[in-house]
């Protein structure tokens, strides 16, 4: 996985918003069956496709808006580092763009299908002993893995843990 400096509308299409933060919005996106030529003028986002023109499969995309470089620069170096994990308990990246006329850049990930901890204690309630043992122990095997691979998270928070069904 390497950096690219392309337009992130080439490949993907938007889908409906996941979450928002102070400089980040996160997206479903879906990958295009056939890439978009730049002076081609169609929609951006997946409702306004046919659904033959992109592949089912989907993906997130976390789009970071900055006008501070070093802001930018260390998003960068962020996918540089998740790009080289793989953990069942640490999201996956896929491919990152970066518009530097626009200062944005698009962080394609696997897409998780699951909710933050706490819209799933407020959901469904407190959790038993049982279950908040086993979930607390899935994130400590993340910790980690990160902590043996080098990297510390810096931004443990509710918010960024995602529980999934299974």
């Amino acid at each position: 996985m390497e950096s690219k400096k392309y337009n992130f509308h080439e490949s993907y299409v938007k889908g409906a918003k996941l979450g928002e933060g102070q400089h980040t919005t996160v997206w479903v996106c879906y990958e295009r069956a056939v890439p978009r030529p730049i002076n081609d003028c169609t929609p951006l986002m997946a409702k306004d496709l046919s659904p033959e023109l992109y592949k089912p499969k989907k993906f997130a995309v976390k789009i970071v808006r900055d006008d501070d470089p070093e802001k930018l620069k260390a998003h960068e170096r962020e996918f540089e580092i998740l790009s080289k994990l793989n953990h069942f308990n640490v999201v996956k990246t896929k491919e990152i763009f970066i518009d530097e006329f626009k200062s944005i850049i698009y962080q394609v990930m696997e897409q998780i299908d699951g909710s933050e901890i706490l819209d799933e204690i407020a959901h469904s309630g407190a959790y038993s002993e049982r279950d908040a043992q086993k979930l607390f122990k899935q994130v400590l095997e993340g910790i980690k893995y990160l902590h043996d691979s080098g990297v510390c998270h810096r931004d443990i928070k509710p918010s960024n843990i995602l529980i999934t069904k299974d």
